[in-house]
């Protein structure tokens, strides 16, 4: 459990780090430009300030007490083998960017600051779109498995699909198509 929560505070930290360095250039830029010096506009800046360093605490909070709580949660929803499966398990999983897949049965990944743990069995279509794959599960509910800049979502989608043959894989929406050559023949690059 302590290896699953550090890699998740591992890839949220940037996160945290840019949001306190633009509360820092916002609250540098007050008191520049005198923001807080002048009559008419303290109030106002006090205001900004007080949001953003809540934003801050609010994303801070989120990252190092919410998801831990609700991925401890979850993990006492399901039966106690397969809690230990997935927690002594997990460093054997494989890596796709920040995406871990377990050789049987589960797949964890994180998605708006949240650890998602899902069976493959649980899914029953992923739709590759622009802003990544969204997973709808056969309780009715959907996630996203959110993509990283440079991160292959055509490589994610069949990691998934090679894990679960039954999952339906679509493209923004629209069921996907796969030619298959019959086995035995060749391509010859001529279309016939």
């Amino acid at each position: 459990m302590r290896q699953i929560l550090k890699d998740f505070y591992r890839a949220h930290i940037s996160l945290l780090i840019r949001y306190t360095v633009i509360v820092a250039i916002c609250i540098t830029a007050f008191l520049i430009t005198g923001v807080f010096a002048r009559d008419n506009t303290r109030i106002p800046g006090i205001v900004i300030t007080a949001f953003l360093g809540c934003c801050l605490i609010w994303a801070a909070a989120d990252i190092f007490i919410v998801a831990p709580k609700k991925f401890r949660d979850k993990l006492g929803e399901i039966p106690e083998g397969s809690a230990a499966e997935v927690v002594e398990n997990y460093s054997q999983t494989y890596r796709i960017g920040v995406h871990k897949f377990y050789k049987e049965n589960w797949i964890i990944f994180y998605s708006y600051r949240r650890i998602k743990l899902m069976r493959y069995d649980e899914i029953r279509s992923a739709d590759l779109r622009r802003n990544g794959i969204f997973l709808r599960l056969c309780d009715g509910k959907e996630t996203i498995i959110t993509l990283s800049p440079g991160e292959s979502g055509e490589m994610l989608m069949a990691a998934i699909k090679g894990r679960n043959g039954n999952i339906k894989i679509m493209l923004n929406g629209e069921p996907a198509h796969f030619a298959s050559e019959p086995d035995g023949e060749e391509k010859d690059g001529k279309e016939n």
